[in-house]
């Protein structure tokens, strides 16, 4: 027999890098099951300011002998995103192009072209 699985909603609010992380146990209400101990899962378990608002996220309960149930519930996300995350590296490039273009009219000397 599949377990029963019971979920509810939550609100998790982002950090100041713009992340939040959740768990199956802050999902899971009371899921139960006759065969004992159950593995949980879940299919989202990172959010950022992309995510800001509702998401629906999949609680999977499985039991001892390989059953398996799932059941929806939604994760409201909210924060502040004032700006976007520098990108891996640290330096967008379009930024870097936008100071190469503008830059060599600013200076009062030329600028060495490599």
């Amino acid at each position: 027999m599949a377990p029963i699985v019971q979920t509810h909603n939550i609100t998790v609010f982002l950090n100041e890098a713009g992340r939040a992380e959740i768990t199956p146990a802050a999902i899971n209400n009371g899921t139960t099951d006759n065969c004992g101990a159950l593995n949980y899962s879940l299919d989202i378990t990172s959010f950022s300011c992309k995510d800001i608002g509702q998401n629906q996220v999949k609680l999977t309960a499985i039991d001892a002998s390989g059953n398996s149930a799932s059941a929806p519930a939604i994760v409201t996300v909210t924060g502040t995103c004032d700006e976007e995350p520098p990108p891996p590296g640290g330096v967008d490039p379009m930024k870097f192009l936008y100071i190469l273009i503008l830059l060599p009219g600013l200076l009062p000397f030329p600028l060495p072209l490599a």
